[in-house]
């Protein structure tokens, strides 16, 4: 029990969540998940990262293009037990927090996250075996968590988002930072979240300017970002000009619907069959009801006899959604 802390469980003892993972890898104990196969097999798991290997990375990264290089390269590379290498790396930078400040390049993580969360959920790296699911987009958050709470001055940390919403084209990853630095001044009342102060309200309405700029220039290609819900959360309270002018682009151009819808499917549940996926258009509710959405599916009549199918279960996956509801 002293090694192994999570065996008190079994004999009445403490019950240990996710989160003491962190922790104890942060302090190299072998009950660490990803120090327990180091421990008895004498080797890392293929894929897995070593301290060196960090080390060396952080110390020769030198420009923003060879972070975001080594991230796409990264999801790309498939290890032999089927979890791309970017599985291994977010969580272990995350642990090198305190050397990437060492570096100055908190900079260059905070505008690849920016760019890049909720870019690779999808996948075999999603791990279903804790009491909620760990994907690419958490594992993100915890880097990102890990750099900034070693940035104190509100200032700087201005200065950081403000370079990482102007360099990002992922307009779906933006819109969930910017209602995450909202929340806490009352901007987006519906929300839940409970969210601290990050920044203050005047450096918040200079990054939402920035981004709403973003917004005016791509409110037609919202279909091509993954997860779209959170950018046209975002635009229906903070944007309500642009939000009614996708829609009304979305409403006209049968293609562009459809692929918009495709993109509004979310993962409900994992078994043994794998992930179970289900559409939600209550982002889309404001502006056209689930009923009025069906029907305007139902009309598209296309050369492309595809994209007629591709409607057709769009209309039966929103039913299949409020049953479920219901």
């Amino acid at each position: 029990k002293t090694m192994f802390p999570q065996a008190e469980q079994f004999f009445g003892g403490t019950t240990y969540g996710g989160d003491w993972q962190s922790k104890w890898n942060k302090e190299k104990r072998i009950c660490a998940n990803e120090k327990v196969d180091i421990y008895f097999g004498l080797r890392l798991k293929p894929g897995q990262v070593s301290d060196m290997e960090a080390t060396k990375f952080l110390s020769t990264l030198n420009s923003q293009k060879a972070l975001d290089d080594a991230i796409l390269s990264w999801a790309k590379e498939i290890t032999p037990n089927g979890r791309s290498k970017l599985f291994f790396w977010i969580p272990k930078l995350t642990h090198f927090s305190q050397s990437i400040m060492e570096h100055k390049l908190e900079a260059f993580f905070i505008n690849s996250i920016f760019k890049y969360k909720n870019s690779f959920m999808d996948g075999p790296d999603a791990d279903n075996s804790n009491l909620f699911t760990v994907d690419n987009d958490l594992r993100f958050m915890w880097l990102y968590n890990s750099i900034i709470k070693n940035i104190t001055n509100e200032n700087t940390l201005f200065s950081l988002f403000k370079d990482a919403v102007r360099n990002s084209d992922n307009l779906s990853s933006l819109a969930e930072f910017m209602i995450s630095f909202g929340l806490p001044h009352g901007f987006f009342p519906d929300s839940k979240d409970q969210v601290k102060v990050i920044i203050t309200q005047e450096h918040y309405l200079q990054l939402e300017k920035i981004f709403i700029r973003k917004i005016k220039d791509n409110f037609s290609r919202i279909h091509t970002y993954y997860n779209p819900s959170k950018l046209l959360t975002f635009m229906q309270i903070r944007a309500k000009q642009y939000y009614e002018q996708a829609m009304n682009h979305y409403m006209a151009h049968d293609e562009d619907l459809v692929r918009l819808l495709e993109n509004m499917y979310f993962i409900r549940k994992y078994d043994k069959e794998g992930a179970h996926k289900m559409i939600s258009t209550w982002a889309l509710n404001k502006y056209i009801s689930d009923e009025k959405l069906k029907k305007r599916l139902g009309n598209i009549k296309h050369k492309k006899s595809n994209l007629v199918t591709r409607a057709q279960r769009l209309i039966k996956d929103i039913d299949k959604a409020k049953e479920s509801d219901v």
